[in-house]
Formats: structure tokens, C-alpha cells, sequence
């Protein structure tokens, strides 16, 4: 996937950076992953308070704003008081209709969050996803008739944890990656391993690359498997971008789409 979200061309890299930590053994690393109750067990909560407390005050502060200035944080506050504005009736299904992601939309446009993503249909999406979220962390509930938010559970302090918790741990994926439900379920399971992948590397990664040894170490799929290489890329690492925890290299057009783990996310995802 490219960062306007299209496949581009399959090409063959060696890896251009060699600062990489290796495990002893593929074999290790594959065996680490963790079991999904011993990782739903772990508070995602205390990981951010142990990444915070390892910082002086001055790399604190930088921190936590960025962390909480992130995407994610801020679609959701941006929700959070839309729907708190205004009651917004549900379908028969009890889910938001279009009227209200149009009323999303044109919203979003005045605060500059539509120009981040420069396509309404993605930012769609990602106020799907959202509301996903948000359900989950008990802070938007759906009724018969329209969305309640519970404002005593917000609080802008502990929401990025929480939003990080729903998503890591509580989540089905496949109910927010939804174009192929079975390889979501399925990179849930492995997500740890994918997690550790990204850790080893120190600097800028090809997607495609970092997709491979995936690939290798679990029999996900077939190496350069397009499809998939975009899934991952599309679903996965666009949301650890959404959480601050990545970021996609500036590239020129039609060039390979690189990723990168920020200071942040490399003390998160080092917890999680």
C-alpha cells in the first residue's frame, strides 16, 4: 500500500539497513508469541505509566503531547463531542446512518481532520473503526434510538490508554479489518510476533520486507503476496500510525513505501 493507499508493483529489496538486533534463531522468535490471554492480561495502562516514568519531565511532556495528540486521540475526542452535541438516530439496525457520517465529513473539513487523510471514503472508515473503539471502552454506548455518550468515562488523560487497550487486546479485528475477516482473526493471533519484527529494526523498513519475515516466520501467507502485503499495510500499520507509534517515510512517487518506529512506540509496543 502506498500512502495514498494503492498496491504498487512488486519489487525485490535486500534490506538497505543492517543495524538490525537478530534474535538467535527465526525458530525463537516465531515460538515467543504470546498467548492472547496472557496479552489481554497485561494493562496497557501501566505500560504508558512505565514508559512516562523512565523520562525526565522535560522528554515527558514532549512525550505525552505527542502520544496524545495522535490521531486516534483526536478523531475520538472529535466524536466524542459530536455526538454529544446532538442526538443522532440509528437505523433498524441500530447503527449510525449516512446521514450522520456526511454529518461527520463536512464536521471534520472545518477542523482539518478530512485534509490529514485527503479521502473521504478512508476517513469514513476510520470513523467506523473508531466508533468501534469507543464501544468498547464503554464511552459510547448504542441504544435503541440514537448514541449516549458517558461523559464520566472520559477523560483525556487515560484515553489514549484506553483506546490502545480496546484496540490491542479487546478488539476483534476482524470486525475493523474487514476485508478479509479470516486473515484478520488470524494476524491477531500472530500479532506479537509482527510486534517483535518491528522492534528488531532500528531504522526505516520497507513494508514489503517487514511483511516477508512475517510471512516466513508463520506460514501466514506466500511471500509477496500482494494482497496481504496491502492488508497489513492498510489495516495494521495505518492504526499503529493512528496510535503515534509509526510513521511512513517521505518517499518520491511510485517508490516503495517505507515505515519507521517512533521513540514512543518503540516504548510502548516494548511493553504490550
Amino acid at each position: 500500500m502506498t500512502s495514498k493507499h494503492e498496491i504498487k508493483p512488486v519489487q525485490q529489496f535486500t534490506n538497505e539497513y543492517v543495524n538490525i538486533h537478530p534474535s538467535s534463531s527465526r525458530k525463537c522468535l516465531q515460538i515467543y508469541d504470546t498467548p492472547a490471554a496472557s496479552s489481554s492480561s497485561i494493562s496497557v495502562f501501566e505500560s504508558i505509566t512505565k514508559y512516562y516514568s523512565s523520562l525526565d519531565n522535560s522528554a515527558k511532556n514532549e512525550s505525552y503531547l505527542a502520544i496524545n495528540n495522535c490521531f486516534a486521540v483526536r478523531l475520538s475526542l472529535f466524536l466524542i463531542e459530536l455526538i454529544s452535541e446532538k442526538k443522532f438516530h440509528l437505523s433498524k439496525k441500530g447503527t449510525f446512518t449516512r446521514s450522520f457520517y456526511r454529518h461527520c465529513t463536512e464536521k471534520a473539513s472545518e477542523t482539518g481532520l478530512t485534509r490529514e487523510i485527503n479521502d473521504d471514503e478512508l476517513f469514513i472508515k476510520y470513523v467506523r473503526q473508531c466508533i468501534y473503539l469507543l464501544q468498547i471502552t464503554g464511552i459510547l454506548r448504542l441504544t435503541k434510538a440514537y448514541g449516549v455518550i458517558n461523559r464520566e468515562a472520559v477523560s483525556e488523560k487515560t484515553l489514549y490508554g484506553r483506546l490502545l487497550h480496546a484496540f490491542w487486546n479487546e478488539a476483534d479485528w476482524e470486525e475493523i479489518f474487514t476485508s478479509d475477516p479470516e486473515s484478520a482473526k488470524e494476524l491477531k493471533i500472530n500479532k506479537c510476533i509482527l510486534k517483535d519484527l518491528l522492534l528488531r529494526h532500528y531504522c526505516a523498513i520497507y513494508v514489503q520486507n517487514i511483511a516477508n519475515e512475517f510471512f516466513d516466520m508463520t506460514g501466514f501467507c506466500s511471500r509477496n503476496n500482494l494482497f496481504m502485503i496491502s492488508f497489513i499495510d492498510f489495516y495494521l500499520f495505518t492504526w499503529l500510525k493512528h496510535f503515534g507509534m509509526l510513521r511512513y517515510v517521505d518517499e518520491p512517487p511510485n517508490a516503495p513505501v517505507r515505515i519507521a518506529v517512533t521513540e514512543a512506540g518503540r516504548n510502548i509496543l516494548s511493553s504490550i
